[in-house]
């Protein structure tokens, strides 16, 4: 483990994310009542994309969303969403 202790320093750093993808419950509950995966396929595809291009992506959660949250992403996904509060 001393290569992993030599690198300490660079652990802990602010995590560089470009697209936030937004999963909000109030969608889920609303959007996803018929098939569970209908609702989830659109955030699981955002997701696989951001994956495929190799960039840099964040969760969006509706209950602890902050406008100082939201600009820290150049890029916000509404994926299935049907619900958005102020």
């Amino acid at each position: 483990f001393r290569e992993v202790h030599e690198a300490r320093a660079h652990f802990g750093q602010t995590p560089v994310q470009e697209v936030g993808i937004f999963y909000g419950s109030r969608s889920r509950d609303w959007v996803g009542r018929g098939p569970p995966f209908a609702f989830l396929a659109g955030f699981l595809g955002a997701h696989k994309a951001m994956v495929y291009e190799h960039l840099p992506w964040g969760v969006l959660h509706e209950e602890s969303l902050s406008l100082k949250e939201l600009r820290r992403f150049r890029v916000v996904i509404l994926a299935k969403t049907g619900f958005v509060s102020p």
